[in-house]
């Protein structure tokens, strides 16, 4: 399951900033995260972003999408929860990358 981008786990409090566990299983707000080993700081922007996509229709987002540094930070959050999740990286990922970077405009 993903981590909320609502609230802290920890201590409750609406999530504004947060910090994706090293282990990339647990998302906390600024506050609680601070000094974690290894943690990901996640912009304010990236947790929107989140929120933003759980209700939103995908159509709706290629209308209006967020900034390339939001998706390329929300890729690397995304990224170490697939890989908590599966306790591996995705053997296809290197063939879609590929494969995306030798398309038009890719």
């Amino acid at each position: 399951r993903f981590p909320s981008p609502w609230q802290c786990p920890d201590c409750g409090r609406e999530m504004e900033r947060g910090v994706l566990s090293q282990g990339g299983d647990g998302l906390m707000c600024s506050d609680c995260g601070a000094g974690a080993p290894g943690g990901l700081s996640v912009s304010a922007a990236a947790i929107g972003f989140l929120r933003e996509i759980s209700g939103t229709k995908l159509r709706a987002m290629g209308e209006s999408p967020p900034p390339e540094s939001v998706l390329e930070e929300v890729e690397e959050v995304c990224g170490r929860v697939r890989r908590a999740f599966l306790q591996r990286e995705l053997k296809s990922l290197r063939v879609m990358r590929e494969t995306l970077a030798g398309l038009p405009n890719g």
